[in-house]
């Protein structure tokens, strides 16, 4: 309790922009320097590139744009996962800073490439996209390699609207008690293990 209520605190200061005495120029400054090592120090585990668009945002003044975007497996609206992870992010960095969005398609990666949620998704230009892989839905319908190329046609679209995008692609395909773990890894919108 008293950790949540010291949080909530510091977040409240940044927000308002909180101005103190002191520092070795004897100058003002910025309680918010404390948000941004507080967000360095939160975000210290996550992949450099998603550390850069927390700070990146930060550093610009505007709110992190952070989707979801995949199968009804999402749990939207349902208290599913996304809604529950939607929250501790809100929690954590503040309703001003995170916006959180999850977009559920109904349907397999083939549908969704076609559907204009794809291109209403890219066209949102996000700052980090949670990308569940539909393998769920792909199976039994199409191959596999199919459903390989249709994500890796998701992340390129992905791309074309933001380039500095950062995707965590979320998938059971790559993990099963058959196969050996691999650990997908994603460049400039190309997919490979």
């Amino acid at each position: 309790m008293f950790w949540n209520e010291k949080q909530e605190q510091v977040v409240n200061n940044a927000e308002a922009g909180v101005i103190g005495h002191g520092g070795k120029s004897g100058g003002t400054v910025k309680k918010s320097d404390a948000r941004r090592t507080e967000i360095e120090s939160m975000t210290a585990n996550l992949p450099k590139g998603v550390q850069k668009a927390f700070l990146a945002a930060y550093d610009d003044g505007k709110k992190l744009e952070i989707a979801f975007v995949g199968t009804s497996a999402l749990g939207k609206g349902a208290g599913g996962w996304s809604d529950m992870v939607e929250k501790q992010l809100e929690t954590a960095y503040g309703t001003s800073f995170v916006d959180v969005v999850t977009y559920q398609y109904d349907g397999g990666s083939s549908g969704f490439l076609t559907s204009s949620l794809a291109e209403e998704v890219a066209s949102a230009s996000y700052d980090i996209v949670f990308l569940e892989g539909f393998t769920l839905e792909d199976n039994g319908e199409i191959s596999i390699d199919q459903s390989l190329v249709n994500v890796g046609a998701i992340v390129d679209l992905l791309v074309s609207g933001n380039p500095d995008v950062q995707i965590i692609l979320m998938c059971k395909l790559f993990c099963s008690r058959h196969t050996q773990f691999m650990r997908p890894s994603i460049t400039r919108g190309k997919l490979s293990n």
